[in-house]
Formats: C-alpha cells, structure tokens, sequence
C-alpha cells in the first residue's frame, strides 16, 4: 500500500490545523435496494466512506455530485435527490456538506485507482464498524428520509 495518499491528507490536516478554512462538499449515498456502495479513499484506507469530494469554484453541489461519481466509481445514476446538508468540523476545518440519494442503474463499477482503494456493496443491516463520522451522518440522513 502507497504511503503518499495518507501522507498528503496528514500535510492536509496540518493546513487545516493552522488556518481553519471553509470548505464545501458532497457526499452521496449510492443505493441499490437495502444496500450501499461504500469506498475506503487512498488518504483514508482504513475507514469507510462515501463517494463524493470537494465543490469546485462555479459549480453546483448537484454537478459536483455527478462528477465525482463519475470520477471515483463510474457508475449511472438516476433519481438523484438532495438529502441536506451538514458542517463537521471533526478534522480542524469548516466542511459543509451536501448529502445527496441516487439510485444506480447498474451495480458494477470501474475504480479511480489514485483516489479510491475499494469499493463494495453493503447491506444497510450488515454496515462495518470502521466507517468515518461524514458517512456515519449521510446514512443516518438516508435512514430517516
């Protein structure tokens, strides 16, 4: 396992530490009947998370949405709905982010390799311990809608 990708969120913590930004993001639960895709993040390889990422300067959560889906797990996608949002700051830094709910229309999926280690289905009766606070959020969001 590359040592690079924690190493890098470990320097980005730091920055976070330091200056305290405002960051905006999504997050998406990708469902497929009673289960969700779930991804361990090259920075982050022993924690569970959800498909999503950071919100680019003049684009809508929505399309941020679609791109890192697109990015990280190349799946289609369909019924899309925004769930809320959310501000965390568990990791030194005002991280507001948007939960989104969207059906896919097929269950395989192709990896980013640079980004995302894993990628599998869960039951959402049967979830791993080892899931991160954001995600732990979003599935709360889903469960309740």
């Amino acid at each position: 396992m590359s040592f690079i990708g924690p190493l890098i969120y470990s320097l980005a913590r730091l920055y976070w530490f330091i200056f305290r930004p405002q960051t905006h993001g999504v997050k998406g639960m990708l469902v497929d009947g009673n289960e969700i895709l779930l991804v361990r993040q090259s920075y982050t390889p022993n924690v569970w998370s959800l498909p999503g990422g950071r919100i680019k300067r003049g684009e809508q959560p929505l399309e941020t949405f679609q791109r890192e889906v697109r990015e990280e797990i190349n799946l289609a996608l369909s019924s899309i709905q925004e769930l809320g949002g959310k501000i965390f700051t568990h990791e030194y830094k005002k991280d507001h982010v948007t939960f989104f709910r969207a059906q896919v229309t097929e269950r395989n999926f192709t990896i980013d390799h640079f980004e995302i280690i894993e990628a599998r289905w869960f039951s959402l009766e049967t979830l791993p311990k080892n899931i991160g606070l954001v995600a732990i959020s979003g599935i709360e969001l889903l469960q309740h809608e």
